[in-house]
């Protein structure tokens, strides 16, 4: 091996040209900190900012799409089907969250403290356009016994009734594999992930906090003193000094948030960061993001009024 190579696989050295444009993106954030509103180094910052930002999101699509088109193939080989066979595999389909529940068994008036005998394992695959519903059988395969279109589902969080009906909400799928409406009772392994299925599973749904999008001043607010790679594809990686609204938190330690400067949003363990409590600095946060995106904003107008013309 050459020793210019310092002993590096070949793919840190691909990487390294991508980190360099989100450094010099942050750099670009930093200055517009410094300058004067409506001064010519404003306006050069911000043209600058928006190159940038555009760089980064075709990079970060390329890698997404790649990524997802890989993902989803292995998918279908994994599952055999119960009903009717589903097409997995689409241009426009991607993954948003995998994993296992406890589904309730028998009618709710059976439900008693025995919860282990009431309660089965199932597996969830979430689509941005479909859930799966299976159970995993030999050899890393899992049968498929129904399924629902992403925008026909609705969960409701049952009322504290003790321990050992903790962490369980109700799914109801409004039109399943046999077009009629069903309802399963979930129970999640903790709050966390009670909470992020159900964000998930019905996005419409009014998080504890409202969003920076709707223009709330004093949404409490994270900066991360840790950075953090996304282990799951409902989480969000996060860089040194990102600044995040906190739109949804859990006692067992995790935060749904939205970036300041992309809007991004996802969960992370709040250990991560650490809560900015001082109203002013959180103010300035958002006028700082407001006057890149305002920019932005008036920039894709004036392109539309043109392509008009």
């Amino acid at each position: 091996m050459d020793p210019k190579c310092k002993g590096l696989p070949f793919s840190s050295f691909l990487i390294l040209p991508f980190q360099r444009i989100t450094r010099l993106k942050l750099l670009v954030q930093n200055i517009l900190k410094k300058v004067e509103e409506k001064s010519e180094r404003e306006i050069t910052a911000l043209e600058a900012h928006k190159e940038l930002e555009t760089v980064v999101k075709a990079c970060n699509e390329g890698v997404r799409k790649m990524s997802r088109t890989e993902q989803m193939i292995s998918i279908q080989k994994k599952l055999e089907f119960k009903i009717k066979s589903v097409p997995i595999i689409s241009h426009s389909r991607w993954l948003l969250k995998q994993g296992d529940l406890q589904q309730m068994n028998g009618p709710k008036t059976s439900r008693t403290l025995r919860t282990k005998k009431l309660f089965r394992e199932i597996y969830l695959f979430l689509f941005n356009d479909l859930l799966v519903l299976c159970r995993q059988i030999p050899g890393d395969k899992y049968q498929v016994f129904d399924s629902a279109p992403r925008g026909l589902l609705r969960v409701e969080e049952l009322e504290d009734q003790g321990q050992s009906l903790a962490n369980v909400f109700i799914l109801r799928l409004l039109e399943n594999a046999d077009d009629r409406e069903v309802s399963y009772m979930l129970k999640a392994s903790s709050q966390s992930e009670m909470k992020r299925w159900m964000i998930l599973l019905a996005p419409n749904r009014r998080t504890k906090f409202v969003s920076f999008t709707s223009r709330l001043m004093d949404c409490p607010q994270i900066q991360c003193v840790h950075p953090y790679v996304a282990q799951q594809p409902d989480e969000l990686s996060l860089e040194l000094a990102d600044v995040l609204n906190i739109l949804e938190k859990t006692d067992d330690g995790w935060i749904f948030g939205e970036r300041l400067h992309d809007q991004e949003r996802g969960w992370f363990p709040s250990s991560m960061g650490e809560e900015i409590l001082n109203p002013k600095i959180r103010s300035q946060n958002l006028k700082e993001c407001f006057r890149v995106h305002k920019t932005d904003d008036s920039q894709r107008r004036k392109m539309g009024s043109r392509n008009k013309q």
